[in-house]
């Protein structure tokens, strides 16, 4: 039985052919070209021309910097939208703008730009506005700005509505109709790259618009890891860069961040992993409950680096204890919904609109079905979702539109406010749809496995070989092994709260002559991150097949082997 849940699906069981060739069939590359576009791309970014009206809005750029007219940069309150929101004002103070920038409050504003917004950005005498990651869903807002005569140029990513705001000046969005972008998967951070790069080609000599434009990849990857976007094409050229940058420290914030957070040990310009655990949920941590401008201004060098970053820190560890508590609380009301209900819904006053989408996260993966979880503010109640892959949650928020006030969001991440008025409504029309779209066969979720191996073929060699294929992410996963039959030997649990399961797996191999059974023995480390419940499962001398990731760990000064452990059969 898999501890979590999942049904194995092994890609490759041909062990005839080398490790690193096997890992390659089973991201498609079979062929020479594929291979060398794959290991050694020449990590260079398309023409940002290449989008849709990006002359357009380069040009209207252009002219208010010169006219000396007043630009807002509006963003969003999660890493994608901070961190790309950062890319555009760093360039246009670069450039000479007269240039200021808002973030909503997740609680006080909500997600998107607002009347609100545009009424002071009126005010206060903008012409231009541009916003990062988010806009294509704000119609009613852009013609509000339109009427004020002020140009909005969208930057955005996210699911096209129906209705797009026609009124905008211009529109980056690489799935628009009529785009013929090359690579329509970037993130939010990802497309206010590309503004930023034309906005600097020609401003600046050729070296030093390279320069500038790598090191932006630094904030670009923050985003495209941390929204969870396709790492491969553009996205997997943009993370390559940013995380060599990252690793070296060419901003004072980031380099604040991970020293703060003490993760300059386990950096390394290959591993993405550093931002989705480590770099991007301190970002986070002030969107979610409190001001997001305190992670934009840590990026930005705007206040004392070290203060600001500790901020987050402290941010970050209040952020765990309210999910902790939260989550035992969902837990005990999930616990009493019918275990063959399609689709999760729950409520509460008590739980912070910053910690929903986490908390909707984590019964998502432990349910394997769709989760919204909702914070009651009374009149409105404030949802994120979160679904497995074979479920569109926002495909199916879009045939609700009529009951919500606004939505938005991915196929397997989005939000929503609904008045309480039309929340009974709102429940039964996603039921019948849940119940129509999903099968008990589809509530499984399938774990795919790369190929089978053995503890003998796990070496350095290895680890460097699929290093090579890095940075990994979604579309380009860390390989899995499948190692049947290992011994297990000294079960032990860590961390804090023994939450981390720990324990050494032995493989046997041939004897050779003189040797006894022990020493012909290998064996590596196992570590179960947030593993720990199932160390009552395990004892010395129990056999089990798991499936895991090769890595490295250091301790005590000491480098050595390990392995990942993702899931295991007893």
């Amino acid at each position: 039985m898999s501890v979590i849940g999942k049904l194995w699906k092994l890609l490759n069981e041909d062990r005839s052919e080398p490790l690193l060739k096997r890992l390659l069939t089973t991201r498609g590359i079979e062929n020479d070209e594929q291979l060398h576009a794959f290991l050694h791309d020449t990590e260079t970014l398309h023409d940002p021309f290449g989008l849709k009206d990006m002359k357009k809005a380069v040009a209207r750029i252009k002219d208010a910097i010169a006219g000396e007219e007043k630009i807002i940069v509006f963003g969003d309150y999660d890493v994608d939208g901070i961190s790309g929101a950062s890319i555009l004002v760093y360039t246009l103070e670069k450039m000479g703008a007269q240039v200021s920038y808002r973030l909503p409050h997740r609680i006080n504003d909500g997600y998107g730009l607002t009347d609100s917004f545009v009424e002071e950005f009126h005010k206060i005498g903008v012409s231009v506005l541009i916003t990062v990651d988010c806009g294509i869903s704000c119609k009613p807002q852009i013609d509000l700005a339109k009427e004020y005569g002020i140009d909005v140029i969208i930057t955005d990513h996210h699911t096209i509505p129906a209705e797009i705001p026609t009124k905008a000046y211009a529109i980056l969005h690489p799935l628009q109709k009529g785009c013929t972008y090359v690579f329509p998967y970037l993130s939010g951070s990802g497309m206010a790259l590309k503004l930023a790069s034309a906005l600097l080609k020609g401003h600046l000599p050729e070296g030093e618009y390279e320069a500038e434009v790598d090191k932006l990849c630094d904030l670009a990857c923050l985003g495209t890891v941390a929204d969870l976007v396709p790492l491969h094409g553009e996205n997997r050229v943009i993370v390559k860069r940013g995380l060599r940058g990252i690793h070296v420290g060419r901003w004072p914030g980031i380099r604040a961040i991970k020293e703060v957070a003490k993760l300059e040990m386990n950096l390394h310009e290959w591993d993405a992993d550093v931002i989705g655990y480590g770099i991007g949920p301190r970002i986070n941590a002030a969107g979610r409950i409190d001001e997001p401008y305190i992670a934009l201004q840590t990026l930005l060098g705007k206040k004392d680096p070290m203060k600001s970053a500790q901020k987050l820190e402290e941010l970050n560890l209040r952020r765990r204890e309210m999910t902790f508590k939260a989550l035992q609380e969902v837990q005990e009301i999930v616990s009493k919904i019918p275990s063959d209900a399609k689709i999760i819904i729950i409520d509460s006053k008590k739980w912070h609109t910053g910690i929903v989408g986490l908390l909707a996260g984590k019964i998502a993966e432990q349910h394997k079905k769709p989760v919204i979880v909702m914070d009651d503010r009374g009149e409105e109640l404030v949802a994120s979702a979160r679904s497995p892959e074979f479920f569109s949650i926002v495909d199916a928020l879009t045939q609700c539109s009529d009951l919500l006030e606004s939505f938005g969001g991915h196929a397997q991440a989005a939000g929503f406010t609904v008045k309480k008025a039309n929340l009974e409504k709102l429940i039964q029309k996603l039921e019948k749809i849940a119940e129509d779209q999903l099968k008990i066969t589809q509530l499984k979720q399938v774990l795919e496995i790369d190929t089978i191996s053995s503890l003998d073929e796990l070496d350095w060699s290895a680890l460097e070989n699929i290093r090579s294929l890095s940075p990994f992410g979604v579309g380009n996963s860390k390989p899995r092994f499948l190692l049947k039959n290992m011994e297990v030997r000294n079960v032990y649990c860590i961390g804090n709260a023994k939450q981390h399961l720990r324990f050494d797996v032995f493989e046997d191999t041939p004897l050779k002559e003189g040797e006894t059974a022990l020493q012909s023995a290998r064996g590596l480390q196992v570590i179960g991150f947030n593993m720990g419940e199932h160390a009552r499962d395990l004892y010395d001398g129990r056999r089990i097949d798991l499936v895991a990731s090769l890595d490295q760990n250091t301790w005590n000064g000491d480098t050595f082997l390990q392995l990942r452990l993702v899931d295991f059969k007893i």
